[in-house]
């Protein structure tokens, strides 16, 4: 699994309608939020709209995106099943080579599984399981405040990494 500290793997994904895309570069204004999920998972439907609350809440320092082990087709059929909000954006990891080769770049073992990575592309907060409004408002926003200046957490004073 991707550590807290280390380069943070490019997101290579497909937008719903199968484009692909290339989420979270480097050298951009806002840390980005991403959670992997499966179309099954309650944790993950669960945590969904508190991904998407705080994409809203922080937009000027947070990007957020869900990340669905699935192809598009069915992420859209579970979207339009469930009324998804619009302010979470979903996407496909069907962009290369081999069964969800971003979850396995990242090493994600089990669904939901995030991560926060920094303006400087490295990840500064990773959690294992449901997110919880505490998460947010401790761990992701303690980590927002140190990568301000575009210094990793790894770099000053490692968070711990939540399991």
């Amino acid at each position: 699994m991707v550590e807290v500290g280390q380069r943070a793997p490019a997101l290579r994904l497909h937008d719903l309608e199968g484009r692909a895309v290339v989420l979270g570069e480097p050298a951009r204004d806002r840390a980005l939020l991403v959670m992997f999920c499966t179309i099954g998972c309650v944790p993950c439907r669960e945590s969904e709209p508190l991904l998407a609350a705080a994409g809203e809440q922080y937009a000027e320092r947070l990007a957020t995106a869900c990340v669905m082990l699935a192809k598009p087709a069915a992420v859209r059929a579970l979207l339009a099943a469930n009324g998804e909000a619009a302010a979470l954006r979903f996407y496909a990891d069907t962009a290369g080579p081999g069964l969800f080769p971003v979850a396995g770049a990242y090493g994600v073992m089990g669904t939901p599984t995030t991560f926060l990575i920094g303006r400087d592309g490295r990840v500064l907060w990773r959690r294992v399981g449901g997110l919880t409004r505490q998460n947010i408002e401790q761990d992701v926003l303690l980590a927002l405040e140190e990568d301000r200046g575009g210094v990793g957490v790894a770099a000053s004073r490692p968070l711990p990494t939540a399991q």
